[in-house]
């Protein structure tokens, strides 16, 4: 699930991605996201959908960056 909402209905909107650097073999990976915006909408065949948008970010132990998204998902009510 997402945002405790079942698979179906929900949908890609977009990611935007910004790679800083490549992990490197034996190194460990730290994972951040932050829900940063939720807002409803009505569809062009007007059904109710909710729009998230999370930004992650994901870092080595010792705090290198290696990768920054910004992802919006789209969930459609009802289905």
């Amino acid at each position: 699930t997402v945002f405790g909402f079942s698979p179906t209905g929900l949908l890609n909107g977009g990611n935007r991605v910004q790679v800083h650097s490549l992990v490197r073999p034996g190194e460990r990976v730290h994972g951040r996201s932050v829900l940063r915006d939720v807002r409803s909408r009505t569809g062009k065949r007007g059904g109710a959908m909710l729009i998230f948008e999370t930004a992650n970010e994901y870092r080595t132990s010792d705090g290198r960056p290696l990768l920054a998204e910004s992802q919006s998902i789209v969930y459609r009510m009802g289905h």
